[in-house]
Order: C-alpha cells, then structure tokens, then sequence
C-alpha cells in the first residue's frame, strides 16, 4: 500500500521524443555495464564505459541540453540522459582502476569533476577516488591538491570530507616528512574533521567453528536448557538485556530512526502540495527526499516542527506519534519500517526514553540531509522503557571495523548526550554442539527464539572493498 499524496506535475523532464528515446538508450547502456560487472566480465565493460564517455562529453557540449537540464529541479535531473551517462562513466573508472590504468581513470574523474550539473552528490566519491588514483600514481602533490579541491567544495559531504582528512592526514606525517609541513594548510581549514575514536567495549562470546571461510559468523548463546545459535548483533542483544537491563532491543540499524522520523514528519512528507515531487501513484517518497531540495522546499514547516519537538512534553510528542501511527500504519510502501516493532506501544516506548531535543537532533540530521546520513547508524537500538534509557550500538565481530559514516553517527549521537559506542565481540574457541536438535535461532524482531536468525556479512571482505561499497551513493532511477 501506497502513502497518499497529491500528484501536481508542472515541469516536462523530456522536450521532445527524442530526447525521451535517446534516455532509453542510455539507460539500457546503465544495465548492460551492471551485467557486465555482475559477471566480471571487464573487457565488455571497458567497452561500454568508452561508449558512455562520448556520448556524455557530447551532451556537455550541447549548451541546448545544457539549459534546459539547468532549468529542472536538482531532484528530476536524475531522469535526463546526462545523469546516467555520468553514473555509467562513474562505473568505468573502477574499470580502469582494476586494470591499473589509473592516469585513464584521474583524466575520466577530472572530467566528472569539471561540471556540477550532473549527479552532484557525487563529487565527494569523485575526490575520494581521485585522490587515491593520484596516491597510485605516487603524485602526492597533486593529491593533496585534489584532497584541498575537496574541502573547497560544498557538494563534498561529511563522510567524503572524513575520508580525504584521513589520506592528507596519512600523506603529511609519512615517515619521509616530505609533506609534513603542508598538514597545516588542511588542519586550520574550516572543514578539516578528525574525530576522536569512538567508545568501545569488549565482550566475549562462543564462536561456531566455521566449515570453510565463507561461512556465516555464528555465536553460540548458552541457555539455561539448551545453547542457541545467534548473529553476533543477536549475541550483544541478549547480552544486553540479561546483564545490563536493556529489556527492549532492535536490529535494526538506519531503518529505526528513519521510522521515528518519518512518523513524526509524515505530514510534511506526504501532505504538502509541492509540485513534481509525486509525479506517479506509485512512490514511497517523494523524489526530492534524497536531493537537497527536499529541506529547501520545506525549510518553514520542517524548522517549525524541530521547534515543536524541543518545547512538547514528553506526553506529547509520544500522542502526536501515537496518533500519526495509527492513521498510516497500513502503508506498507514508506520510509518507515512499522514491522521493527510489535505495536504501537512498543514503539511509543521508545520515544518516552529521549528529551525532546534529542529526538529533535536526530530528526534535524535525518530531514536536512537524508541522503547522506540515512545509512550508518549503529545496528542495535537497546532501551529500557522503566527507566528511560536508551543506548546504540554499533556491532564489530572479528575483522570488523567501522566505516566513516558509522563513526560520524557514533559522534552525533554522543554530542547529542545520548549514550553510543562500538562492541566488539571477541570470539573464543567453541565446540561442536551435540546434535542439531539442541539447538535453536533467536528471533530478529524479538527476544524470543523462534525465527532464522540473519545472515552475517562475511568477516573476510577486506576494509578496501568494503569501504568501496559504502562510498558508492545509491542511484536508483
């Protein structure tokens, strides 16, 4: 089931016929490059990748395409020819690194990054693997340079920020002290970030033997009956609630406060008449929700609406969000997850255990930027409602280590005094259990042991592919 919303269409995306066929075309360029990289097939995907190349150079040089795409909205630029043929380029610059041809893919990011009209959010991956290709090359002046471009620039957000004070900050103090004296041309600019590390603690934990390396990490939890086997954020959620009183756990990661946000600004979401946000019946969002255009276009009722939520009591926020709960929790296709929680009352639980400006806070960071802060968020949501505490935690079993957005979020949470940290699982050696039969899965949602327990993310996926993954921006068309 759909939100409800009103559909007002004012801006044509496409001029004419062409331009809508000439779309298609490129779109269907997008899905051959995905098969190609699904099958690793990279000859076929250096092909494609010169293919999409020239048809983008041509379309930046088409000043008619060029006005009318800077007429649009930011948020409908994503539909024009040029936006896909910027992310099909964006692909074969991996092809082009995996191939060590890195003076190919620093011409191909410098082209990228010598306009703004097409995918701007990417500017921050750009840098990002820029500077790494100019590291390759071991051009470490120009590096830097690129890595100062970076902080220069307003469409680099904070986890790209993160990333290139972490390499200039790698660069300045190698042992060679070449560079050590330009790390003050970064440490006293305005956007400079070197957050401290995040609190930590350590438990320990059985560990199923695995049966070769790609198995899933296992922990065997010791019950007063019967051992159960659990993910490791299922492992620290029992944890938890039997030693520390947190009687109330989620797994959930981003997907709870996006819930919390997305009820408390529903409304805003969904009920405001701004054009060419809902084009179609069939959106879970409006298209603006992940574009900087979203906070702009509603700056007023979204600023009002923090406001609110600092100044109500507390039994007013969780009525206001019982009420929103009930009149919309049959809509399945949304931002929030009603599923991550029993019932309302669950959920209202949850709400009791923040002051208004922590709620606030973390709506504040979801609604001005959602894009850029809607993953990263510590996987386990722990609270005690009897005592209105609630806790993140960001699980690392063996290998694990956090990314830049999940310590970005370790630390907004903190500022916000509210209580976030890391876990690390150490595993001990474990023994096979007797028989299959003495063993069962503890349940995702809940704390009792009935379903599958999730998957885990293989422990052997290095950090360099991993942080590959993250800092690639969803594009969804």
């Amino acid at each position: 089931m759909f939100p409800s919303y009103n559909i007002i269409r004012e801006r044509k995306i496409f001029r004419h016929r062409e331009d809508l066929l000439h779309f298609e075309q490129v779109c269907s360029l997008e899905s051959s490059m995905s098969e190609a990289f699904a099958d690793k097939n990279w000859d076929e995907a250096g092909v494609i990748g010169h293919e999409a190349i020239g048809l983008f150079n041509q379309i930046l040089n088409d000043q008619d395409v060029s006005d009318h795409v800077k007429a649009l909205p930011k948020f409908l630029r994503k539909f024009t020819s040029g936006s896909v043929l910027a992310y099909v380029v964006t692909k074969c610059v991996e092809v082009f690194e995996r191939a060590k041809n890195y003076e190919k893919a620093v011409e191909t990011l410098q082209s990228l990054l010598g306009q703004d009209l097409y995918l701007p959010d990417y500017h921050g991956f750009w840098h990002e693997r820029l500077a790494q290709d100019l590291d390759h090359l071991k051009q470490m002046d120009k590096c830097l340079e690129t890595i100062l471009d970076g902080l220069n620039n307003p469409n680099v957000q904070e986890a790209r920020l993160l990333a290139l004070c972490y390499r200039a900050n790698k660069i300045c103090n190698a042992k060679s002290g070449k560079f050590k004296q330009r790390l003050q041309d970064f440490t006293y600019h305005p956007r400079w970030t070197m957050p401290p590390d995040p609190g930590a603690v350590t438990i320990s934990g059985k560990l199923l033997p695995k049966q070769n390396v790609n198995s899933k990490t296992v922990f065997i939890m010791e019950g007063e009956d019967e051992d159960v086997l659990c993910s490791v954020e299922e492992f620290v959620r029992e944890h938890y609630k039997r030693h520390e009183g947190f009687t109330n756990g989620v797994h959930g990661e981003g997907a709870v406060v996006n819930t919390v946000a997305a009820i408390l600004f529903w409304d805003i979401i969904f009920d405001l008449d701004i054009p060419d946000v809902f084009r179609s019946p069939h959106q879970s969002a409006p298209l603006d929700f992940n574009c900087s255009d979203f906070y702009n276009q509603r700056k007023e009722a979204i600023d009002e609406r923090l406001i609110d939520l600092e100044n109500w009591t507390n039994a007013e926020v969780c009525n206001f969000a019982q009420d929103n709960w009930n009149r919309v929790c049959g809509v399945s296709a949304c931002p929030a997850n009603f599923e991550l929680f029993s019932d309302v009352e669950h959920f209202i639980s949850l709400l009791e255990c923040f002051t208004g400006s922590q709620l606030a806070g973390i709506c504040k960071r979801l609604m001005t930027n959602h894009r850029h802060t809607r993953s990263g968020f510590p996987d386990l949501t722990i609270w005690d409602p009897k005592n209105q505490k609630v806790a993140f935690v960001e699980v690392k079993g063996p290998n694990d280590r956090l990314s830049n957005k999940q310590i970005l979020w370790i630390r907004y949470l903190n500022c916000l005094n509210l209580s976030a940290f890391v876990c690390h699982v150490e595993a001990l050696n474990a023994k096979h259990l007797s028989s299959a039969s003495s063993t069962k899965t503890c349940d995702q949602k809940t704390n009792h042991v009935t379903s599958p327990m999730k998957q885990k993310k293989s422990d052997k996926l290095s950090r360099k592919n991993r942080e590959r993954r993250n800092s690639e921006d969803d594009f969804v068309l």
